[in-house]
């Protein structure tokens, strides 16, 4: 059942159901026989003539839909062609819905033809090394303000991938990768987005990573926009907070 309801408020918003998405290729037959038949009950009918193309939502701006487990089966892929075509959306949460890795190189592939999506909340599901996909999407997407991968199984290199790719990006503001027990690799490819001139981090959350071996002041580069950082649970030695306070006091 929720699988067919996300299904649902996905069309409504403009995407396809997974019941579309058939091959044109195939099944020509049974097509053209569905045709005939319809054209004949519509002659049956008096001639009446076919309902008028469904109309999409126009005024949803906040679509929270989170803790369905169900999405993550199905609708994800309704949900992500809703954003190639939606042009009123600006706040998506799906958090907790199971979505695994497919999931997050579905929303990667719709992100470059969305102008209006500020906030994607995807904490609490199973991309994993799906993030990539958005990190990509990051590279060319203007309106994608806020993304949350709280909690979502993320190896190392998978966050390097999306972290270089903010070198580019100019309009993210918040990025919150928690509680994916991430390195100090990730930290680096960080530094290193932040000092390009271009990212526009202001929002950084790693806690519940590993940094006990990592140089953090790294996040602090000359010119780094950075306002906030979340470091809660990092296995920060007393050495990693000295370079840091350190690197706040230049």
């Amino acid at each position: 059942e929720t699988n067919i309801s996300g299904e649902l408020v996905a069309s409504a918003l403009g995407g396809s159901s997974i019941c579309d998405n058939h091959d044109d290729d195939e099944g020509e037959g049974p097509l053209e026989e569905d045709e005939a038949l319809e054209e004949k009950d519509s002659k049956e009918k008096g001639g009446k003539e076919a309902s008028p193309p469904k109309e999409h939502n126009t005024t949803l701006e906040v679509l929270d839909v989170s803790w369905n487990v169900g999405v993550g089966y199905r609708s994800y892929s309704s949900f992500a062609s809703m954003l190639q075509h939606n042009k009123v959306l600006t706040h998506l949460i799906l958090e907790g819905c199971n979505l695994p890795r497919e999931a997050g190189r579905a929303f990667g592939a719709a992100l470059p033809a969305n102008g209006t999506l500020r906030t994607l909340q995807l904490a609490y599901n199973k991309l994993g090394s799906g993030i990539v996909s958005l990190g990509v999407a990051l590279s060319s997407n203007t309106s994608l303000t806020s993304l949350s991968l709280m909690d979502n199984a993320i190896d190392t290199l998978s966050a390097v991938e999306l972290a270089t790719r903010l070198g580019g990006n100019a309009v993210l503001e918040t990025l919150d990768l928690s509680v994916n027990q991430l390195t100090g690799d990730v930290v680096t490819a960080l530094g290193t987005a932040l000092s390009s001139g271009i990212c526009n981090l202001h929002n950084l959350d790693l806690s519940g990573s590993d940094l006990s071996s990592s140089a953090i002041e790294a996040l602090l580069p000359n010119g780094s926009p950075l306002m906030r950082i979340g470091l809660v649970n990092c296995k920060l030695s007393n050495a990693n907070a000295l370079a840091f306070s350190e690197a706040i006091t230049e």
